[in-house]
This record gives C-alpha cells, structure tokens and sequence, in this order.
C-alpha cells in the first residue's frame, strides 16, 4: 500500500483495533434487539387490553382513538428514534477521525523510536519533537470534536430518559379524571409504557456505540477493498508480465 499511494492509511492500527471494534459488539447488539423485541411484543399488549380507547371531542365532533397508549407509545418512541440520527449525524465520521488520529500518532512514536539513534546523530530533536506535538495536537482536536459529539447526544438522551416517565401519566390523565381509570390502572400502564418505550428507542438508547461502530466497520471496509484492489492491481501486473 504505501509503494502504490494507496489512500488506506495505518492498516496496522485497523487490524489491531479496528477490526476488533467491528466486530465484537455485534454479538451484544443482537442479544439486546432480540430481547427489546420480545418487551416490545409483551408490555404492547398490556396497553392494548388496559388502555382501551380514548373519546375526543374536537367542535362538537366526537373522535374514537383505539389503543391510544400504544398508539402514544409508538408516536414517541419513533419521534425520538427519528431525532437522533439528526442530532447524532456527524458522530461517526468524528469516531472515524478519532481513531485514524490515534493510528497516526501511534505510528509516528513508533517511528521516533525505530530512528533515534539517527535523530540524536544528526541533531533533529527539535524537528522530532514540533513533529510529534504536531499529531499530538492533531489528536486532541479529533478527541474534542467527539466528545462535542457524545454532549450532543447525551442531551437527547437524557431528556428521553426523563420525558419517558411523564409521558404515559400525561395519556392516563383524562381517562383517570373522568374516574375511567383507576391509580392501580395507571400505574400497571405508566409502567408498561417505560418498557415499550425502552424497547422502541433502542436506536437512542444504543446509538453512541452503534455509531461508533460503523465508525471502525468502514475503516476495515476500506481496507479490504484496498486490498482487494492491491491483488486486482498486481493480478494485471503477472499477467502482463507473463511469457
């Protein structure tokens, strides 16, 4: 790769972790969407059969909602889902930036170290070191722009995790005031909701680490078609060659 320019930097650092970062949470990412699927399809039918539906009048014109504390559920779980992809959009590419920063420096102090008999020899601790705080700084500003990145997406989180209790008390409300409802009601409903709502934002919830995942998925990605290239390339090259 570096005698044909190959745009693929550092391959070293993506076999070492980057192929270790795409590849290990996979295996969490099912367990986990396997089990909000099965709280998804559970607590629903609790506030299917509980919830009942819901009367509204709109200017005299009566309205039937059914299942209106599913339906709420489903509305802002996918509300919620839909934003972070806005909010979180340059996360990967950031977590992308991040870890070729971090190969790049490692192979810069690599190099250091394999030549500083020679740069002691010939003076160039100077130019060694403004070279070396040169990535350095480099680093620190990808390391920034990520965790700008996780603030960003922890505000949408949080308030996630904070609406997700008032939501389905604010739902019950009208039902319980008209004496539909009873508190134990209310509370068996509040309670099913949090669980189908955390089923529904497992994109929110997870969307940091998937993110970050796909950050070094792409990087392996990159490297396999270099290499692929590579083989294409020198393929050509032997048969040309050949008598």
């Amino acid at each position: 790769m570096a005698a044909t320019d190959s745009p693929v930097q550092n391959p070293e650092y993506r076999i070492s972790d980057d192929i270790r970062m795409a590849t290990e949470p996979l295996t969490d990412f099912a367990i986990m969407l396997f089990t909000a699927s099965l709280a998804l399809v559970t607590f629903a039918g609790i506030l299917w059969s509980v919830g009942g539906s819901l009367s509204v009048t709109i200017r005299g014109s009566s309205f039937n909602i059914p299942a209106f504390m599913l339906l709420g559920a489903i509305v802002y779980g996918v509300t919620m889902s839909s934003i972070i992809p806005v909010v979180g959009r340059n996360l990967s590419s950031a977590a992308a930036r991040k870890n070729e920063a971090e190969a790049h420096f490692r192979l810069e102090m690599i190099r250091l170290r394999e030549n500083s008999e020679g740069v002691l020899i010939a003076k160039g601790e100077i130019h060694a070191r403004e070279r070396l705080f040169s990535n350095y700084n480099y680093l620190v500003k990808a390391w920034l722009e990520l965790v700008r990145q996780h603030g960003l997406i922890t505000w949408v989180t949080n308030s996630n995790g904070a609406m997700i209790p008032v939501v389905p008390l604010i739902l019950c409300g009208p039902k319980y005031l008209a004496g539909e409802f009873t508190l134990g009601q209310v509370i068996q409903l509040a309670s099913a909701f949090v669980q189908v709502q955390v089923a529904i934002s497992w994109l929110v919830d997870h969307y940091r680490a998937i993110a970050e995942w796909l950050a070094s998925a792409r990087r392996v990605s990159e490297l396999v078609d270099a290499c692929d290239e590579d083989d294409q390339r020198n393929a050509c090259v032997l048969e040309r060659d050949a008598p």
